[in-house]
């Protein structure tokens, strides 16, 4: 109360005010229910010592409508009560630290459709980081690679639904575990490719069959007749060799044990290819037997003219022979299976001549020198003799280097070849006669005789007018040259 006086000495005393001081409420302690770390979705109940007047706080806000004397805590962070009593409020409790560390995701990536048997099918779950555990199971199917790892390969089961299912497990112990359904159907088969495309009517051809989808068992057929030695390498490819056939286009299809089958329109090719001698290779014997058919009288190519075309023109004559040499020698195209146009022949057509010099006594034999032009790489030149001519020869120019000679007699005939790496002009050859020989004329066949070039293809033949040959007449009983009948 107060006491006021006047300056009189008169005083009034004021009613009494009371004052009150209540005690700071004790500072109170949190106690955990349980482990403060722990995962996501999980919880820990925080206990205040205090009975009543509690405010829980996380990281030093209030925690709206939280005054009972517990809190469950899920979230991570600095958890705090203070407590209040008569208007007095304690001060904060001492932190109590919750931490939660985050669950993996094991959701699955899968492909959501496979082919039944087909291996290498890949599913994966998100990494988990350091020390992160996977365990992997499946039905209807098999896991083929990468156990305990966060990417695995499965080959798929029967048709139907195959299930995968994984729990991933991280370093801090926080695991999920997931499944996901993958629909098994039959293999999808598709033929994409043979290789080779072409080959003989005569089957016996080694082949690739490229494709998708194939499986063990499965058969390959060629224009509907079933190949042989047919192997299985992989799911995308498959080795057989062919049937027999008519020359054509047929189509490749390949059936799974399963009926399940694919087919490439067209797929493959049967034609007569070149193999002059017939005995599936290619090699010198074809050149020799083109030779001997061409100049010697000797058997026409087995299995018909196709069979002697190494260069596709449509004919079989000496370029043939020099095509094959190009391939056989000098790295040249392989021989055509079917006629085919060349660019080359139409557009620069190969033309030359070749001459018979004058003959020169050399000792006891005449020599007849044998010029060329038009820069052909290849000479195919037949002479024709009116008696046997025995002891008449023919020999390269000297100092010339040819890729391939041969030269071969015939009855009453002298054939020349001989093909160089370049071009060759001038004089190229050297015909020797004995002096004593019987012979009373010497001619050019235009038959047999052609310049063409290195590949074969272009060529320069009497009978197209794009090579004209000239001969000489000596007096005195040496040998009479004679043009061609046909350009007599």
């Amino acid at each position: 109360s107060v006491r006021d006086t006047d300056g009189n000495g008169c005083s009034a005393t004021s009613a009494a005010t009371t004052v009150t001081v209540n005690p700071i409420p004790p500072t109170p302690t949190v106690t955990p229910g349980g482990p403060t770390t722990f995962c996501s979705g999980g919880s820990v109940t925080l206990t205040s010592s205090s009975a009543s007047g509690n405010q829980w706080y996380l990281n030093g806000a209030p925690i709206g409508g939280q005054t009972s004397q517990t809190y469950v805590a899920s979230a991570a962070g600095d958890y705090t009560v203070v407590v209040t009593a008569t208007g007095c409020s304690s001060a904060a409790s001492a932190a109590t630290t919750v931490t939660v560390n985050p669950n993996p995701n094991a959701t699955i990536t899968a492909p959501s459709a496979v082919s039944s048997g087909s291996p290498g099918n890949i599913a994966s779950v998100a990494s988990a980081g350091a020390g992160a555990t996977y365990n992997w199971s499946i039905t209807n199917g098999t896991i083929t690679g990468g156990t305990g790892a966060n990417s695995v390969a499965f080959t798929a089961g029967a048709t139907g639904t195959l299930t995968l299912q994984v729990t991933v497990t991280t370093g801090a112990g926080c695991a999920d575990t997931k499944s996901a359904n993958v629909n098994v159907g039959l293999p999808a088969v598709t033929v994409t490719s043979v290789a080779p495309a072409t080959g003989s009517i005569n089957g016996q051809t080694a082949v690739s069959v490229n494709g998708t989808g194939f499986l063990s068992g499965a058969t390959v057929t060629f224009g509907g007749t079933g190949a042989t030695s047919v192997v299985v390498v992989s799911a995308t490819k498959i080795t057989a060799v062919t049937p027999a056939h008519s020359a054509g286009s047929v189509n490749v299809t390949v059936t799974n044990t399963n009926t399940s089958a694919g087919t490439l329109t067209n797929g493959y090719t049967y034609a007569q290819l070149f193999d002059a001698n017939g005995d599936h290779t290619i090699d010198p014997s074809d050149i020799f037997y083109l030779i001997s058919y061409l100049f010697l009288h000797g058997p026409a190519p087995v299995g018909g003219m196709t069979a002697g075309d190494a260069n596709g023109d449509g004919v079989v004559d000496p370029a043939d022979i020099f095509y094959l040499v190009n391939y056989l020698f000098l790295h040249g195209p392989a021989p055509y299976s079917e006629p085919v146009v060349h660019t080359s022949s139409v557009s620069a057509p190969l033309k030359g001549s070749i001459s018979l010099g004058q003959p020169v006594l050399r000792g006891d034999r005449y020599v007849i020198p044998v010029t060329v032009s038009g820069a052909p790489s290849a000479m195919s030149l037949r002479l024709g003799f009116d008696a046997a001519g025995e002891g008449v020869t023919i020999q390269r120019a000297p100092g010339l280097q040819p890729a391939f000679e041969i030269s071969r007699h015939g009855d009453r005939e002298l054939t020349y070849l001989v093909a160089y790496d370049g071009t060759m002009d001038g004089v190229v050859a050297n015909i020797e006669v004995p002096a004593g020989a019987r012979l009373s004329s010497i001619r050019i066949e235009g038959d047999g005789t052609l310049l063409c070039d290195r590949e074969g293809i272009r060529k320069a033949t009497v009978a197209a007018g794009t090579l004209t040959v000239n001969g000489t007449t000596v007096d005195g009983g040496r040998p009479h040259i004679e043009l061609p009948r046909s350009e007599r």
